[in-house]
């Protein structure tokens, strides 16, 4: 059995993970204006990923659900990387209409189009309704920035103005909304470093576990140091796998047994609370740490 090092169980009850801070931002054609460019992305930064800044950020637009979550960050990402999507005020609503043609995926657009910054965002959110079937998120208007925080807010979403979210991104979570009421606003693509806090106790065999929502969602292809936590649990477990921080195949193999001994429905985020639960009892009743 791998032991988990000592220094690695805090990772367990509060993991800081990695201080990712990409967004998808959208404020500019390509002759630096708003309006009267060619469609489509011509200097490639029109619709683009870039680090995130102090805009300053007014508010942080987040949906309670992880799924709708991650399906915005998605399509954040796809629509930053196809060049056909352009940035024009007059023709803002040109990227809606081809998404809606190519079943939502922005990947799949190949007619130039343009959006701007709050259309691109709504476009996307209102996609997320339709992937999802999510009444509220379909109907919400691609309305502009002086209407996003209030509109969201009946759609669903929470507002959040704490200084810790609108100073850094350490506390952004993947497909979170910035937001600079009536003048910008973009979409966070990674997780911050303190995005995927989690909380538990133990007190040995017999011992409290505490799993809360915020624990980390990982899935095949992630990387970082709660995918090697999750792997040593795996081991401890009696599941041995390589523990190299990188959920691969034989990793998702091994959570999938773990998860079907201890009576879990398969879960489609492949970790969810469900299995950090099981797993933490499992080091509590060795005594692993």
């Amino acid at each position: 059995m791998k032991m988990i090092e000592p220094g690695e169980i805090r990772a367990l009850f509060v993991w800081k993970g990695e201080n990712m801070s990409l967004i998808s931002n959208s404020g500019h054609d390509e002759n630096g204006g708003y309006r009267g460019g060619k469609a489509g992305d011509q200097i490639g930064t029109e619709w683009y990923l870039r680090s995130w800044y102090d805009r300053p950020w007014n508010c942080v637009i987040r949906h309670p659900n992880s799924k709708v979550r991650e399906l915005i960050a998605e399509l954040a990402v796809k629509a930053a990387k196809n060049d056909k999507i352009g940035y024009d005020q007059d023709e803002r609503v040109t990227y809606w209409s081809q998404l809606q043609k190519v079943g939502y995926d922005p990947s799949k657009i190949t007619v130039p189009c343009e959006e701007d910054c709050s259309a691109g965002v709504m476009a996307n959110v209102k996609a997320v309704g339709y992937l999802l079937g999510i009444e509220a998120l379909k109907n919400v208007p691609i309305t502009s920035t002086w209407y996003m925080r209030d509109t969201l807010k009946n759609a669903g979403f929470e507002i959040l103005t704490a200084s810790k979210y609108l100073k850094s991104p350490d506390y952004l979570k993947r497909g979170d909304i910035l937001l600079n009421d009536a003048k910008h606003t973009a979409t966070n693509v990674e997780d911050g470093k303190y995005a995927g806090e989690l909380t538990g106790t133990s007190s040995g065999t017999g011992g409290k576990i505490t799993v809360n929502a915020s624990m980390p969602i990982l899935k095949k292809g992630m990387t970082g140091s709660a995918v090697r936590v999750w792997q040593q649990i795996l081991c401890a477990a009696g599941y041995n796998t390589a523990v190299d921080s990188s959920f691969g195949d034989d990793t998702e193999e091994k959570t999938e047994k773990l998860e079907k001994a201890k009576g879990i429905t398969k879960d489609p985020n492949q970790v969810g609370p469900a299995a950090w639960k099981a797993g933490l009892e499992i080091l509590t009743a060795k005594k692993t740490f």
